[in-house]
């Protein structure tokens, strides 16, 4: 299995998963230390989100979800399960039973 270092989020997967996890557009700012006016860039898709602050938004999403305690999988297969989804070019393992 191969560790992902960081996951570039697409503006529509930011917004998708901030509203998933309830979070207000000032509060997901805070948690990535930007300027709101930064987040709406990200999320309409103008600017890429730093590696940086893709670090922070996992580890924002793994608190919110719980994920080293509910979930025991890669982080590759965690972001297809809660985005539905998968645009990770990074391959690993599946999720394995508790």
């Amino acid at each position: 299995m191969q560790k992902i270092e960081y996951y570039l989020f697409s503006g529509e997967e930011i917004c998708y998963l901030r509203e998933k996890m309830g979070l207000t557009k000032d509060t997901l700012a805070n948690h990535l230390n930007i300027p709101v006016s930064r987040l709406i860039r990200l999320e309409s898709g103008k600017q890429e989100i730093s590696p940086g602050q893709s670090k922070v938004f996992v580890s924002v999403l793994k608190e919110h979800f719980n994920y080293n305690i509910r979930i025991h999988c890669s982080l590759d297969t965690f972001l297809k399960v809660v985005l539905k989804k998968g645009n990770s070019k990074t391959l690993s393992a599946p999720c394995s039973k508790p």
